[in-house]
């Protein structure tokens, strides 16, 4: 819809786009920091066409690394209840990687993989709902429990 209210007719065009080719890997991540000077989770995340889990781990691991440091906070615009969002950038040896970044793959965790489909069932409510989704909800939570004895162990 415009801001009249009406529905705007989507062109052949538009519906036609092509896909842009994905590229491998965090080399979209290295890239979108590198032009945006300072940056958001959430900012890297829709640039780089990747969710923002796996954007928010990288982060972590990247920070650790000494790759990103701090730059503030953005106040959130849609609420203002919302905390605000924490805002990146590149530091000299974070440049220097966005120069020359290596093609290592975007995996998720299996257990954060897990926490998604978990947290799907429960707040879609499914798991009342439905028995199968209840059984698959139980099976998660085992493996996830035995994935965590297992960490605890090493």
């Amino acid at each position: 819809m415009n801001g009249s209210g009406v529905k705007r007719k989507t062109s052949a065009r538009e519906k036609k786009a092509p896909e842009k080719p994905v590229e491998k890997g965090t080399e979209k991540i290295w890239r979108a920091m590198k032009v945006k000077r300072v940056f958001s989770c959430a900012d890297i995340a829709a640039l780089a066409n990747a969710s923002q889990t796996d954007v928010n781990g990288l982060f972590r691991a990247y920070k650790a690394d000494g790759y990103i440091r701090n730059a503030g906070v953005k106040p959130s615009r849609t609420d203002r209840d919302c905390d605000p969002e924490k805002l990146f950038r590149l530091t000299v040896k974070g440049q220097n990687r966005a120069r020359q970044p290596d093609a290592v793959s975007l995996k998720t965790d299996p257990l954060t993989g897990d926490a998604i489909e978990l947290n799907r069932l429960v707040c879609s409510r499914q798991v009342i709902r439905d028995d199968n989704a209840a059984k698959e909800a139980i099976r998660i939570c085992r493996r996830m429990i035995t994935a965590l004895n297992a960490e605890m162990e090493r």
